[in-house]
């Protein structure tokens, strides 16, 4: 008789299983096409979000001189969508996530019109703008977010996705800074605190010199005083006209 402890002989291949599928993000980025559109389009409104908050803030100290103001317009940039967000998430829940997206764009351009009116005596024309458009940024993320696991294909690409997209606020923000930053001091706006921020930026990414387009050399002394040294001044040509023309 057959031994009763005896087992029968198994497959090898019984308890094999695939193994698990690794996604780099440019993979993702080439492979899906949906949350490459997606991520581009958030990466451009993080971008932007931080490149005007140098712009904002250069024309405020430039227009009042005023810290105080000036750190107005970080809290414009802020607080407002902590009040927000609360009813941001059952309207994203409840309505199309991609009208939603398109609307809340379409709202904050308009917005952004507040700021053509913003003047030494109409400084709150910039900042009320401002709380517009961050009280509308407030349904963006949590919009993006909710429609990541339905263009994700699989959960290796959800994987991948949330963290892909969840890095890229803090590497807009610097990046956003840091270029406006360098574009305010090509067009003479470098005494601004602002600029403090983007060389600062610089400096720690070891940074060290610099060349500057301004026709003014007394203009670039702000960026020195950070740690930059600006090793050339590159004039900017300007031909006669008859309106210039002695």
């Amino acid at each position: 008789p057959a031994d009763a402890d005896a087992t029968t002989p198994t497959s090898n291949t019984d308890h094999v299983t695939e193994p698990q599928r690794r996604l780099g993000s440019l993979e993702l980025l080439r492979s899906n096409r949906q949350l490459r559109r997606l991520f581009i389009a958030q990466v451009v409104s993080y971008l932007g979000d931080w490149f005007a908050y140098v712009a904002i803030t250069g024309q405020v100290q430039d227009l009042t001189g005023s810290n105080f103001l000036v750190a107005l317009v970080y809290v414009a940039f802020t607080i407002p969508s902590f009040f927000v967000s609360p009813i941001a998430g059952p309207i994203i829940d409840r309505f199309d996530r991609k009208k939603v997206l398109i609307t809340v764009h379409v709202l904050q351009a308009l917005s952004a019109v507040g700021f053509l009116f913003t003047s030494q005596n109409r400084i709150w024309a910039g900042l009320l703008a401002q709380v517009l458009i961050t009280c509308l940024a407030a349904f963006v993320t949590p919009a993006v977010n909710a429609a990541i696991p339905n263009l994700a294909k699989d959960p290796e690409e959800l994987r991948q996705s949330n963290a892909l997209f969840g890095s890229s606020w803090g590497a807009m923000t610097f990046a956003g800074a840091a270029v406006g930053a360098l574009l305010a001091g090509l067009t003479d706006r470098i005494e601004s605190q602002p600029c403090g921020i983007g060389s600062q930026m610089l400096v720690d990414l070891g940074l060290s010199t610099m060349r500057i387009m301004t026709n003014n050399p007394s203009k670039y002394g702000g960026l020195e005083g950070y740690g930059l040294e600006i090793v050339e001044r590159v004039p900017l040509s300007i031909e006669p006209t008859p309106e210039n023309a002695a």
